[in-house]
């Protein structure tokens, strides 16, 4: 196994995303250093939020748990879900529209907000 390989499975284990995710709200270091991080450092640090991303959305059941099996699955969703991503950007430059309320005070909206008043998505 080569060393990003093993630096992956290390990412993506449950104890150091446990560590990546609640590193803020208590304050725990991940390394010694905190600054004038090393390339492998920052590799570490890549990975573990690439795999954040991608266990959230197996979890929230937008993509398979499948897609865990190989490393190339992996890499192919996250490309996958980045230009879709970016189509959708691209496609949807919407400007805000202006609606009025119950109450008749107009407020901003954007197409894929739920219009408050009407109950129902734009």
């Amino acid at each position: 196994m080569n060393l990003t390989n093993e630096v992956r499975e290390l990412a993506k284990s449950n104890y150091y995303q446990t560590l990546f995710s609640n590193a803020k709200e208590i304050n725990i270091q991940i390394f010694r250093n905190q600054s004038d991080f090393s390339d492998l450092q920052i590799m570490f640090l890549t990975y573990l939020n690439f795999y954040k991303i991608l266990l959230n959305e197996i979890g929230q059941y937008e993509v398979p748990e499948l897609v865990l099996k190989k490393h190339i699955y992996e890499d192919a969703y996250m490309m996958y879900r980045k230009e879709n991503y970016r189509k959708q950007k691209n496609s949807k430059k919407s400007t805000p529209k202006v609606s009025s309320n119950k109450k008749g005070k107009d407020k901003v909206t954007k197409d894929w907000r739920i219009d408050m008043h009407k109950g129902k998505m734009k």
